[in-house]
This record gives structure tokens, sequence and C-alpha cells, in this order.
């Protein structure tokens, strides 16, 4: 496993709480994991996706932690990742689009 940091070679350092790899870089000294997580949520990955798909079709935060037993703050954490992510992916994606008029819905 490659540092994410020095790019270096990692040794393996122990689990991490739900039994994944943890790694030590010999080099920079980080720890990481082998499967990087959403920005250190410890939400699964499903239940992320359902309030994700639930703030989409316009869902309040207070209903949303209603349906999936998510806390508001992790949520707003969430949303923030999300729209962060979202910005990279249009900014790395949509260049050099000569546009006249835009038109936008609420979603």
């Amino acid at each position: 496993m490659n540092c994410p940091n020095c790019k270096t070679i990692a040794k393996k350092n122990g689990k991490d709480r739900s039994g994944g790899q943890k790694f030590r870089c010999s080099s920079c000294g980080s720890v990481f994991t082998a499967k990087p997580k959403l920005e250190g949520k410890r939400v699964p990955a499903n239940k992320i996706e359902m309030v994700i798909n639930l703030l989409v079709e316009g869902t309040s935060i207070r209903s949303t932690e209603r349906l999936t037993g998510v806390h508001r703050d992790t949520i707003l954490r969430l949303l923030e990742t999300v729209g962060k992510r979202c910005l990279l992916l249009q900014e790395t994606l949509v260049k050099g689009v000569q546009v006249a008029n835009i038109e936008a819905d609420e979603i």
C-alpha cells in the first residue's frame, strides 16, 4: 500500500474499530486506512446514500434525521462534503462551455 501523502510504501499498523486494515508510512509517519471513508464519517455507505437521496428530493434536515436516525449535525457535515465534491466534479468536467441563457429549478 502506498502512502496518499508522499507515495512511498507503507507498512501494516493494526486495525481500525470496524476491522479495516490500517497502515503507517515509514517516511512521513501518517496513518491511513486501505479503504478511505467519507472524510471520517462512521455512517454506513447505504445510510449516507439514503440521506443524500432524501435531501435531493427536498426533505428537510430534521425530517431526514427522523427517517434515517442520523444526527442532524452529521447530515449537515455530509451535505457540506458532498457539495464540495460536486463543485470539484463540475469544475473538472465542465470546461469551455459558452452559455447564452441559463434556466434552473430547485434541484
